[in-house]
């Protein structure tokens, strides 16, 4: 069982701060996935006056945005499958250009519904993922050339290895602007210029400022805004947006020496009161997580986190019963680290979360 609460002033306290770091270069709010889970209609209608763009998933959530009233550029950052490009175009989405197919299929989209497909070329400097090597741009230009109603209005790359510190993550990182702007200046010697320049990612733009700026006119953040990650994004003013809470579903006394978890990785030094969790990795735990708090007290977390089970040390915790809430993740970003988010969030039911627009005071002190 998990519950959690939105805090939808600490969401645009994070988009104010990352608009003080970005000065004039544009701001592309993620918010696929269900907005990292957080709620797309609740998350896009807190935050529309203060981005420029959105990114989602799909058709599905483009219109979604469209919806809730926003009326800011939507960027489909994953490639549409076939029988929804016509809706696509129809509705002025904008898409990224996965491949030469979708290039193909996107023309004939075009001519069916005389309306342009604007399209974003991925370049792949090291993703690998859909996209095009940058020594192919050049040819695909001359391709998007004679294809009408085609119009390439965006460039792009993804920093796949930013949010790591590691000095051949950094080289690595490096060796990808470097990529990218040799790319941009060849293309601008010819002539060519996109309306749309952009590479940094939520750590690209924390970690490598120089991706913020002139050649680049936008940047994409997903996980700075929500405030998920490590003491890295704390530093910048940034906090997570969400509490999570469970309940303990079974409470047990373990005499010293017993297993705990899976494995016999872990025993008990000493006699053992234990509070069950009836969730685990499934639901976005990590093995990172180290506690939580009960009671207003940190229990420490023992033995391995199971696909749907995980266990407190509670013997200094008076009164733990079944029932008692358990705060797992406070908003603060302390206990952040033991989380695979934001896969945790999408887990829960809408009737499982909630959504402040007020200030709230952390709960545990």
């Amino acid at each position: 069982m998990l519950y959690a609460e939105i805090d939808l002033v600490a969401l645009r306290d994070n988009l104010r701060r990352i608009r003080d770091l970005l000065g004039h270069t544009g701001l592309l709010f993620v918010v696929k996935g269900d907005a990292y889970g957080h709620g797309l209609e609740e998350i896009v209608g807190a935050a529309a006056d203060l981005v420029d763009w959105f990114g989602v998933e799909s058709l599905g959530e483009a219109r979604r945005v469209r919806a809730v009233g926003a009326t800011n550029p939507v960027l489909i950052m994953v490639p549409p499958p076939p029988e929804e490009l016509r809706a696509v175009l129809q509705e002025g989405f904008h898409f990224v250009l996965g491949d030469w197919e979708l290039l193909r299929e996107a023309e004939r989209a075009a001519g069916i519904t005389g309306r342009p497909a604007f399209v974003h070329i991925p370049v792949d400097t090291g993703m690998g993922r859909y996209g095009f090597l940058p020594e192919e741009v050049e040819g695909l230009l001359g391709e998007l050339s004679h294809c009408l109603g085609v119009e390439a209005v965006g460039i792009y790359s993804h920093l796949s290895s930013a949010h790591r510190g590691s000095a051949d993550d950094i080289a690595f990182t490096r060796t990808q602007i470097e990529l990218f702007l040799d790319l941009l200046l060849r293309l601008e010697r010819r002539g060519v210029r996109f309306p749309w320049v952009h590479l940094a990612n939520s750590s690209g733009l924390l970690s490598f400022p120089e991706t913020s700026f002139e050649p680049f006119n936008l940047v994409r953040v997903g996980a700075a805004a929500y405030g998920y990650v490590d003491g890295f994004w704390r530093k910048w003013g940034l906090r997570p947006i969400s509490r999570v809470w469970s309940r303990v579903v079974a409470v047990r006394d373990l005499r010293a020496g017993w297993p705990v978890g899976y494995e016999r990785r872990y025993v008990t030094p000493r006699p053992t009161r234990v509070a069950l969790l009836g969730v685990g990795y499934r639901h976005g735990l990590g093995e990172a997580l180290k506690w939580a708090w009960v009671g207003g007290r940190r229990a420490p977390l023992i033995g391995r986190v199971g696909m749907d089970s995980a266990a407190l040390d509670v013997t200094e915790v008076p009164g733990v019963r079944r029932g008692t809430e358990v705060l797992l993740s406070d908003g603060s970003g302390e206990n952040v680290d033991g989380w695979i988010l934001p896969a945790l969030v999408p887990m829960l039911s809408r009737a499982e979360r909630t959504w402040r627009r007020v200030p709230v005071q952390t709960a545990v002190g």
